[in-house]
């Protein structure tokens, strides 16, 4: 118990007011002790109770927690197809620029090949030391082209066939029969059983 001479908040007490200037804290009964299920109650103020789950809600929990994880594994299971999906997708997508950039770089070494056999035709009946150079040369290039699945495409005498040939002009021959490569102007290369350059060449004329 305290007591304050100059009364409330510090104002000096007026003569008429009563003496009964004491402030009581209330004290805890005793026997009610927080267990989880009851609080301490102050004297004076009711007692608070958690009531107590029915039997029906606690029937429903277990159904509840059930359902949750059921659709928590839902949607980890569409979360994780989306990133399988997306890792396939760039992997894929990775794939086949490095496929592209291939190509493209093999296609830029074919007028090598190209300048290599022009130079050799040419040089028909030469047999210097630098014709041989350039034949050794030649074979080399081809046996690397090779390495990396690049094969010329067999062209002259064979029908023609717009999927592997292009043609630049027509020539008439007495015996050949029509649309026969009877020349071919630039070799064709294939990558595998893809196209990389079109053999271009000349036909009998129909």
């Amino acid at each position: 118990m305290q007591r304050f001479n100059n009364g409330y908040f510090g104002q000096p007490r007026q003569r008429s007011q009563p003496a009964n200037d004491e402030i009581r804290i209330p004290a805890r009964r005793p026997g009610y002790a927080n267990n989880g299920r009851q609080y301490d109650r102050l004297e004076g103020q009711a007692n608070i109770r958690q009531e107590a789950p029915s039997p029906a809600a606690e029937a429903r929990q277990p159904e509840t927690a059930s359902s949750e994880a059921v659709d928590w594994k839902e949607k980890y299971s569409r979360l994780y197809a989306e990133r399988d999906n997306d890792r396939k997708r760039i992997e894929k997508q990775y794939a086949q620029q490095a496929a592209h950039q291939h190509e493209r770089l093999l296609r830029d070494m074919l007028p090598m090949a190209d300048n290599l056999a022009r130079a050799l035709q040419h040089s028909e009946g030469d047999d210097t030391g630098l014709v041989e150079g350039m034949k050794l040369t030649m074979k080399a290039f081809a046996t690397t082209l090779a390495k990396h699945g690049v094969t010329p495409i067999e062209a002259l005498g064979k029908r023609f066939d717009p999927n592997w040939h292009e043609a630049v002009g027509a020539i008439p021959h007495p015996t050949m029969p029509p649309d026969t490569i009877i020349q071919v102007e630039e070799t064709g290369y294939r990558l595998g059983d893809k196209l990389l350059r079109p053999a271009r060449v000349f036909v009998v004329a129909g």
